[in-house]
């Protein structure tokens, strides 16, 4: 049996913004609601090995530093840590919202659930930490000198008009020459097929950041595995439950063409 075989009207892509103050409540809502046998997690193995064994190190440094940005200010600590900017670094040194919630469903139902991420990109990324929690950059930070991203609801604006086909204003995707974005996405294809064969599963989502599971001429993963028959949904559409419900999980999708809810 081929992966398109495999996946046809059981494939689902929730896209997710990673800084979603409320991103944890509408995973669980929405993965009750789509019931599925496997959640992949868009998140490294070797990034949970980094928060698992040096997170209080990076709590540590981050709380000395923000004091010291803080005095420069001449505010006090708990307003510092209170602010949007702190918050938003404590994020990135947090586990992340969707493996939480896959987490928390394995411990309810036993559904399995695989970090799925390329531990290459994330050395990358996390090379940088030291300069994240730096005095510098969090003096910078809480002083505007850099500027403040959109709201979490803009960001699911703009993730909507690009599952619309719409190419979304003020947000740049990766351009086909970053190496980095297209491994990622090459082998976040390969382990989806590689799942959808070995474990043969009834019903599969994937947890991710939005960019992933919207169109990108031809370079995103939702481009990359259009044969299987994605449904793309947004995390933010967890709001319309008031209750989980199973009802958006029923298969009914046709083979051939890509679903969007």
């Amino acid at each position: 049996m081929t992966s398109a075989e495999a996946a046809c009207g059981r494939l689902f892509l929730v896209g997710t913004c990673h800084r979603d103050p409320q991103g944890l409540r509408r995973c669980r809502i929405l993965l009750e609601a789509l019931d599925p046998s496997v959640v992949l997690v868009e998140v490294s193995p070797f990034a949970v090995r980094m928060r698992r064994d040096h997170r209080r190190f990076f709590l540590r440094f981050f709380r000395k530093n923000l004091a010291t940005a803080a005095k420069a200010h001449g505010i006090s600590f708990t307003a510092a840590l209170r602010s949007a900017p702190a918050q938003w670094v404590l994020m990135q040194c947090a586990f992340p919202f969707e493996l939480r919630a896959a987490r928390h469903r394995h411990a309810l139902y036993g559904t399995p659930y695989f970090c799925v991420d390329l531990s290459e990109a994330s050395r990358l990324f996390l090379s940088d930490w030291p300069n994240l929690l730096s005095s510098e950059n969090l003096r910078g930070l809480l002083g505007g000198n850099n500027p403040a991203p959109g709201t979490v609801t803009e960001e699911y604006r703009r993730a909507r008009a690009a599952l619309g086909g719409l190419r979304p204003a003020g947000h740049a995707f990766f351009r086909a020459g970053d190496s980095v974005w297209a491994s990622r996405e090459r082998w976040l294809e390969k382990t989806l097929r590689a799942t959808l064969c070995a474990l043969k599963p009834p019903r599969l989502v994937y947890l991710g950041g939005w960019s992933h599971v919207v169109p990108n001429d031809g370079l995103s993963l939702f481009d990359r595995v259009r044969d299987l028959a994605p449904v793309s949904l947004l995390l933010d559409e967890a709001d319309r439950f008031e209750k989980p419900s199973r009802s958006l999980g029923k298969p009914g999708n046709h083979c051939g063409q890509p679903s969007r809810l």
